[in-house]
This record gives C-alpha cells, structure tokens and sequence, in this order.
C-alpha cells in the first residue's frame, strides 16, 4: 500500500500423527530459501492459527520448520506474497441523481422533491470510503456493499456538492460536482385592500414572499373566488401575471 505498511495473513496448521509436534519454528523472510533473523517457537501442533505481519513494498515468504518428538524435521516456505505500493487513484465513472418520483433530475434544477444522488467509482483495489464537500465541510461516508454510494437530499438545499472516492491505499479519485437545490417550503401571501367599505372598484395588492427557492420571474401566480374567507375554493384556477391589473368581478364579498 501506499506510505504505509500492508498487513499479510497465512493460516498455519502443523501436526504429527505418530510421536507428535516437538518443536516449531516460524517466520518472515525475503528469501525463498533463507533462515528468518527473527523466529517464533512453539513446542505443540498448530492448528488453523493466523500468522501476521506488516511489511513494505518487497517480497515475503513464511518460513516453517517442524520437528516431531522423534527427531524427524521438515522445513516448508509459503508461496510468494508481494506488496507493491497503489499509485492509481480511483475513478468516479458515473454521477446520477433521481427524484423521489423516480425521474430524472438535472444539476442547479429547482424541485420540491427528496433528490437521491448516485455515485459509481472504480479501483484496482476498490473503493475504501467517499468524501463529500456539503454544508461548508468535508465528511467521510462509508460506500455501499457494491462499492457505491447514495446521498439523500431529504430537506431544504441550496448548494454545490462536491464528491470524491478514495481507495485502501489513500488515493483520491477527481473531483464530481452538482448542484443540488431543494425547496419544500410555500411561498407566504399577504393581501392588502384598500378599504373595508363598499366601492365601485377595490384595489388589493398581494405580496408574495419565498424563503427557499425565492419569487422569480418563472414563478407562477394563481387566483380564484372563494365562498367566503373560511372556504377553501373549489373553482378553476385562473393564471396571474405579476405587475398587471386583473378585473376580478362585481357584486363580490
């Protein structure tokens, strides 16, 4: 691994079915044939035990000699274990991001909707983390089983988000962006009419305020009578342009 020592594992088992396990001795070494300067000994069978040790980039065997209670020895050495360090960085290969109606949802759009975003990452010796730049910091989030990663943007958003992956080794893949703006709140109206007496024509004047996603010139205005002003109006509803004057009716409450 990269700047860091890697962790090797062999399950060792050594017996003897006739006099039994004198003696054993094991260790590392970076000859197929030579003796380890360090050994460990033990004076039983091994039976399924993990040997482990941490190494740098190079060439590793496991060296074993067993003698048995009657004098009878035999040495064996592992395959060979390699540790070469990871210098290829990962690879974001695909950026997608649904909303909760299951359509597609396209960077910097505006929706009212829970927006899922899906990563998909490749690397020689997979995906161990990602990192993402929201909310003004960096977080680590673990991937998926499959080495993906889902981020759900459930409440009120308005930012870019910037993702990356990184690998066992450290390695960080390039940087992914996207926009994401989330606004689940409705827009606040305010009407003010002129006078509560009886007049040829009333002028009322609506306020229309958002906090989310804001009043813009794509918003859209819609109006109807109502019974009275604790009914809900079941009418057709009728398209307002901001800035212009709309004759409502006469003979109105």
């Amino acid at each position: 691994l990269k700047d860091q020592n890697t962790e090797i594992s062999i399950i060792l088992t050594v017996t003897d079915d006739s006099s039994g396990i004198a003696s054993i001795e094991y260790g590392w070494t970076t000859d197929p044939n030579g003796i380890p300067t360090e050994l460990s000994k033990v004076d039983k069978e091994i039976n399924g035990q993990k040997i482990t040790g941490e190494f740098g980039k190079g060439s590793y065997y496991l060296y074993v000699k067993a003698v048995d209670k009657a004098g009878n020895e035999r040495i064996s050495y592992s395959d060979k274990i390699s540790v070469a360090n990871d210098e290829e960085k990962p690879i974001i290969v695909d950026v997608t991001a649904k909303k909760e109606d299951d359509t597609e949802y396209n960077s910097g759009e505006w929706t009212n909707q829970t927006v899922t975003i899906h990563v998909e990452a490749t690397d020689n010796g997979g995906i161990d983390h990602y990192e993402i730049f929201k909310d003004g910091e960096w977080k680590e989030l673990e991937p998926n089983p499959d080495g993906t990663l889902d981020i759900v943007c459930d409440e009120d958003i308005s930012q870019e988000i910037i993702i990356k992956a990184v690998d066992p080794s450290g390695n960080e893949s390039n940087e992914e962006k996207i926009t994401v703006n989330v606004d689940k709140q409705k827009p606040t109206i305010a009407l003010e009419k002129e006078t509560e007496e009886i007049t040829k024509e009333q002028e009322i004047t609506i306020n229309v305020t958002e906090e989310g996603s804001g009043v813009s010139q794509d918003s859209k205005y819609e109006w109807q009578i109502g019974p009275s002003k604790d009914e809900v109006p079941t009418g057709q509803w009728n398209t307002y342009e901001p800035g212009k004057s709309q004759t409502v009716g006469t003979g109105l409450t």
